[in-house]
C-alpha cells in the first residue's frame, strides 16, 4: 500500500446520511476502502501440471478468491478492476518440472492481450523436485472494467508444475 494521503472528507462522507447513529456492515466497508484503497487476489491451495509451448496460454488454476476491496471483482482466471486508476499487479507461483528443465515465462495480460513493452518474467524450472518462485510485478494503468490475466509459455514443450499460484491488484493512486 502506498503512503497516499487521503483527506478526512473522504473517510466522513461514507457516513454523511447516517442520523440512526449506528453503522452498518456497508458503511464500515465503504470507509475502510476509501483508507486502503482497491485491491483484490485470488489464488489456489494446490498444484497442477500444466502442458506449454512457445504460444503463451491462461493460467486457469485459480480457485479461491482471496479478499476483494472497493470494485475488484475476481473470477477463476482473472481480476477486474472498477475504478480507473493505477494498480500494482503481483503474480507469484512455485513452479517445478518432472522431467527436462525448462525456461518459463510469465506474462500480465490486459483484457486478453499481451501489454507490449513491458518485461515479462522468466525462471529456470529444474527437473526433479526442485521448485523455484515466479514473482511478475508491474504497475499498470487500468481503466474501470479492465482485467488482468496471468498467462504462461515455455521455449519448447514441456510440463510445469504450478503449486499456489497468486494473482494480486492493488490500486496505488
Amino acid at each position: 500500500m502506498s503512503d497516499t494521503a487521503r483527506p478526512l472528507s473522504t473517510l466522513l462522507s461514507n457516513f454523511a446520511d447516517n442520523t440512526s447513529g449506528s453503522i452498518t456492515a456497508q458503511m464500515l466497508r465503504d470507509a475502510m476502502v476509501s483508507i486502503l484503497g482497491e485491491f483484490g487476489m485470488i489464488y489456489r491451495n494446490a498444484g497442477d501440471s500444466v502442458s506449454l509451448t512457445t504460444t503463451p496460454s491462461k493460467l486457469a488454476t485459480f480457485d479461491t478468491t482471496g479478499s476483494l476491496g472497493g470494485n475488484v471483482t475476481s473470477g477463476t482466471t482473472k481480476l477486474t478492476v472498477g475504478t480507473t486508476g493505477t494498480y500494482r499487479v503481483t503474480f507469484s507461483a512455485a513452479l517445478y518440472s518432472a522431467s527436462t528443465g525448462a525456461n518459463v515465462n510469465a506474462y500480465i495480460y490486459k483484457n486478453g492481450a499481451l501489454i507490449t513493452g513491458l518485461p515479462n518474467t522468466t525462471v529456470f524450472v529444474p527437473t526433479s523436485a526442485n521448485a523455484v518462485q515466479a514473482v511478475t510485478d508491474l504497475l499498470l494503468d487500468l481503466t474501470a472494467g479492465d482485467y488482468v490475466e496471468v498467462y504462461l509459455a515455455t521455449g519448447g514443450s514441456y510440463t510445469v508444475s504450478v503449486y499456489k499460484p497468486t494473482l494480486i491488484v492493488e490500486r496505488i493512486k
